[in-house]
């Protein structure tokens, strides 16, 4: 939706979410219905002292040049593998063990900095559990370079990194990242093309895909999407993506048995499909017979400017769906913007039970959606639309506003704080801080400048897909300058969207 459509306020849409009298952490204990997720003794949230953020790389903010530094400290077998950093300008700390290079030689390599190997199919079968491949920055093209038939780690992780993040670009059909267990992907690009399957999936346990972009441009079929989740205890963190799906990220299935994944600090937008079945931008498709699909995490994702494809069958859900039996589902400083949906911006719940919204913001949805539909909400910022704010299971939704209209709503009424992030970075299910709000500044947004130029690529509907016309220039990816007077970014997007300049010590000047 553009911006325009908005409602006009006093009160910036940032104040909203940010100006609060309440942290996440000062939420009434009676949020927590799933003893999984409260905090365990000892545990304060605080971030891993040594993983990077914006606010502790150089000059305060990311920076996403494409340009890494590689004076990291090494880690040693992948025992206790790195929290990967948030800034796309700094290199992944790990020892590559092998290298890949587009000029590299499958024949005459041997797989070292001075003599790499050519494709990632070579150099992933040269791999041992643990190991690393190192990939350089380039284009690569072909089945032969999907990520694919990695073996492993054992109490780590086997590890497949971009030198830099974001500056490799894997091109191809379907399915260009299938991974199993224990596998650690970092810094890809992933561009597929036409298929019924999705352009990447995590089909094992406790594997993690972090700072990569997954992009489909052409037919995705009835069920085609972006990257999807079968296994448990996975972690997709600081990734985005777009374009083309039916559901552009999902987990679960109708006979699934899918567990304690996160999905941490995700941006998804979805443009076109032809499918004729439900649609979403983020999905928990729930087991039909059973709460076997369960326990899951969004923690600061966000679902903005995305189409809702008319195509004569199932309309769009909302930004997040969870359905059927889906349960303990929990939205931890999500965020719903500019999406046209037909039927809520957050449908947190079918048939199942515990799922619970903490902290979300909904702005500016379709009109006669629904802002958030789940079991319990709380601290919740809806507004910037024509329709029903809540239609919850149980209870109303404590600590939330409605279409602030002034300064003094705000502070009498917290509604969302989003000015730091939910969940250590690099924690997956059950480890220390894993689910608690932490005191790491949310913005500048990790990656955000890289994101908004894929975002903007061209990217055509097929004929036959729904909407004919797919404008990627829009929303953040749009460019120009904001109202601080530096570049448009999805931080400053997000903090101008009711018309006041992005504070400084946010944006920058």
């Amino acid at each position: 939706m553009a911006r325009t459509a908005l409602a006009p306020s006093l009160c910036t849409l940032a104040c909203a979410i940010a100006c609060t009298s309440t942290s996440p952490g000062d939420a009434d204990a009676s949020d927590t219905n799933d003893p999984s997720l409260a905090p365990s003794d000892g545990d304060d949230g605080r971030p891993n002292p040594t993983s990077e953020s914006p606010a502790t790389s150089s000059g305060g903010a990311s920076s996403d040049s494409g340009a890494a530094t590689d004076g990291a400290a090494p880690t040693t077998g992948g025992d206790d593998p790195p929290v990967p950093p948030s800034d796309c300008d700094v290199a992944l700390p790990l020892a590559p063990t092998f290298h890949v290079a587009p000029t590299g030689d499958d024949d005459t390599g041997d797989g070292s900095e001075a003599a790499p190997w050519q494709t990632l199919a070579h150099g992933i079968a040269q791999l041992a559990p643990g190991d690393v491949l190192l990939v350089e920055d380039g284009e690569y093209a072909g089945p032969q370079n999907a990520i694919v038939d990695v073996p492993g780690g054992t109490d780590g992780f086997t590890t497949i990194a971009a030198r830099h993040p974001l500056a490799v670009r894997i091109v191809g059909g379907s399915d260009l990242l299938f991974i199993g267990d224990r596998v650690h992907v970092d810094g890809f690009v992933f561009d597929a093309g036409d298929g019924d399957e999705f352009v990447g999936t995590i089909a094992g346990d406790h594997s993690r895909v972090t700072r990569s972009i997954f992009r489909r441009a052409g037919e995705s079929g009835e069920q085609g999407g972006l990257l999807q989740l079968w296994g448990n205890d996975n972690l997709v963190e600081d990734v985005a993506g777009v374009g083309s799906c039916r559901a552009c990220f999902v987990q679960g299935g109708p006979d699934a048995s899918t567990q304690r994944n996160i999905w941490r600090r995700v941006v998804g937008r979805m443009d076109y499909t032809s499918s004729p079945l439900p649609k979403s931008t983020f999905n928990t498709y729930g087991n039909n017979a059973d709460d076997s699909v369960r326990d899951h995490l969004y923690q600061n994702v966000i679902a903005i400017d995305g189409h809702a494809p008319q195509t004569g069958g199932e309309g769009k859900y909302g930004g997040f769906y969870i359905a059927k039996v889906g349960s303990n589902i929990r939205f931890q400083g999500v965020m719903v913007i500019g999406e046209a949906v037909d039927h809520a911006g957050i449908f947190g719940v079918e048939w199942g039970q515990g799922n619970v919204v903490d902290h979300a913001v909904v702005w500016g949805i379709s009109d006669g959606a629904t802002g958030v539909r789940a079991n319990t909400a709380s601290h919740v910022t809806v507004g910037g639309f024509a329709g029903e704010p809540f239609q919850l299971e149980d209870g109303d939704a404590p600590q939330s506003v409605i279409d602030p209209t002034g300064p003094d709503v705000v502070s009498n009424t917290p509604g969302a704080d989003l000015r730091t992030r939910w969940g250590v970075s690099g924690t997956h299910w059950g480890e220390p801080g894993f689910d608690q709000p932490t005191d790491e500044p949310l913005w500048p947004w990790p990656c955000e400048r890289r994101i908004a130029e894929v975002f903007a690529e061209p990217n055509d509907p097929p004929p036959g897909d729904a909407p004919a016309v797919n404008e990627t220039s829009r929303g953040f990816a749009a460019g120009g300058i904001g109202l601080y007077g530096g570049p448009v970014t999805l931080t400053s997007y997000v903090w101008e969207l009711l018309g006041t300049p992005c504070p400084d010590d946010v944006c920058g000047a």
